[in-house]
Order: structure tokens, then sequence, then C-alpha cells
């Protein structure tokens, strides 16, 4: 809705002004995703990273709830809480993919923002939607995004359907009527659509709630941050005994480098002295 409304500013204002409006509205909505990927494309998985659910779970379970939870590795760190509604359903390899949603959204916002003039100039811009989404549905079906089925599930339905929806009514303007059947055909698969989004927020507010009620996150998060103390402990004890040994090393080469010359001499002394002694005898 931002980016329709700053497109729509910029490219009909009625003011200067507006136009200016349009384009810091434009730049606010592609600058943001692109810092959130920034930001997790730095941090993950250095502060911040997906841990499964060492508990027996059932398929079932993964598909609603999820198979673990992400969880900061660092107790003065809190990346994972900060950017949570933007992490909770990706894999963590595919942390990234909210920008092409986000990508998505601001291409037919664009699109959407087009003044046309006839029917075939609005077909054009049915068409160009249907491009967006069959784009995003190939992406989607290459990297398979989310840890939950179920998510990915209704992705790749909900984005079908509006596309589907969007290539029949460019079919119907391309005809040049308004009453094309094309037209009711994308209107009930756009409340379907509009009906499966609903389920799927349901389904995640009763997910979230069953989270909630049995700490599972809360949990996880206390069992990396041990582990990441653990090893943080052990790696300071790494370091106190290397620390240590190399100390020891440098203290024995010291000494065997400060042996006085003294001992070298009496022994060549004695060697000497040995030798004309057995010398007088055989003489």
């Amino acid at each position: 809705g931002t980016s329709l409304a700053g497109m729509m500013m910029v490219f009909y204002p009625a003011m200067p002004v507006q136009m200016l409006l349009g384009a810091v509205g434009c730049a606010v909505c592609f600058g943001v995703p692109c810092f959130i990927v920034w930001q997790l494309k730095r941090s993950v998985p250095l502060h911040v990273q997906y841990v499964y659910d060492p508990t027996v779970r059932s398929c079932l379970f993964d598909c609603f709830v999820g198979p673990g939870e992400w969880v900061s590795r660092r107790r003065t760190h809190h990346f994972a809480q900060k950017y949570a509604s933007v992490l909770r359903t990706y894999k963590q390899r595919e942390c990234w993919f909210s920008f092409i949603d986000f990508a998505a959204s601001f291409g037919l916002g664009a699109t959407a923002a087009l003044r046309t003039q006839d029917m075939t100039a609005c077909g054009h811009v049915r068409v160009a939607q249907t491009a967006i989404f069959v784009i995003l549905l190939a992406i989607e079906a290459c990297y398979w995004p989310h840890h939950r089925s179920r998510d990915c599930i209704a992705d790749f339905v909900t984005n079908g359907m509006q596309g589907t929806a969007c290539a029949l009514m460019s079919i119907g303007f391309y005809n040049g009527t308004d009453r094309s059947s094309a037209f009711q055909t994308a209107n009930y698969l756009l409340m379907m659509a509009s009906y499966l989004l609903l389920i799927r927020v349901a389904i995640d507010i009763i997910t979230e709630g069953y989270v909630f009620v049995t700490r599972r996150r809360i949990d996880m998060q206390e069992c990396a941050w041990k582990e990441s103390d653990c090893l943080a402990y052990r790696d300071a004890e790494a370091m106190v005994s290397i620390s240590n040994t190399s100390s020891f090393a440098d203290n024995r080469s010291r000494l065997l480098v400060e042996v006085p010359p003294v001992q070298a001499d009496s022994r060549s002394t004695f060697s000497s002295d040995t030798a004309r002694a057995s010398e007088a005898s055989v003489l």
C-alpha cells in the first residue's frame, strides 16, 4: 500500500512536494528491505542461528509448529528477538528470501500505479503482474524457503491463485469487455486466496500461543546461551593453557641459550689432559 501510494505520487503529482514525498516513500519501501537483508547476511550465523528441537516430534508437529526456533548466540546480542518477524518462518540458508517478498510487493505496487487509457493497456498491466507472480513461484519452487511445509504450501497456493487471477483478468481486458467470465473466475480465485490467508493467520496465532504457553522458544534460547557459555569457558581455558605452554617453552629456550660456555671449556680441558696422560704412559 505504501509503495502504491508513493508510486502514484511520483507518476502523477499535483505539486512538486507530492513528487518529493512519493520518492521518499518509495525509497523507504525499497531501502528498509535492503537494510534488513544486509543485517541478516551480516549476522547469520555469527550472532543468530536456527536450532532444532532435540525432543521427539511428529511430522504433523513439524508441519504446523516447526522443527526448531531461531535463537541468539550471545546473551548480549538479541538479534533473534529484534528480527523475529522476518526470520521466524525461513530456513537459515534462505533467510534472505524476505527480500524477494518485499521486492514482489514493490513491483506489484509499481505496476498497479500505472494509469491506463483503454482495455488493452489494462491487459498489459495484468500481464506484468502475472509475470511477477510467475517469477515468485519459480523462486519458491526452487528454494522451498520455509521450515514449516504448511508455509511453503500456503505461499505457493495463494501466489498461484493471484497469478492465475491476473492472467484471467488480462484475457478479459484483451477481449475488450468487462463482462467476460474470466473476471468472475478471477474474483473467485482472489476471494479463495483471501480465505486461505485468513486460515493461515488463524493457524499462526494458535501455534504462537502454543509456543508461548509451553515456553518452547524461551527454553531453547536458554539452552543455546548455556551452550555458548560452555564453549566460551572452554575457549578461555584453552587460551590459558596455550599461554602457559608458550611461556614455559620460552623460559626453557631462554635457559638453553643462557648456558655458560665454561662447561664446554672444562670438558675440552679434561679431554686434553687425559690424552696427554695416556701418551706419557705409553712412552
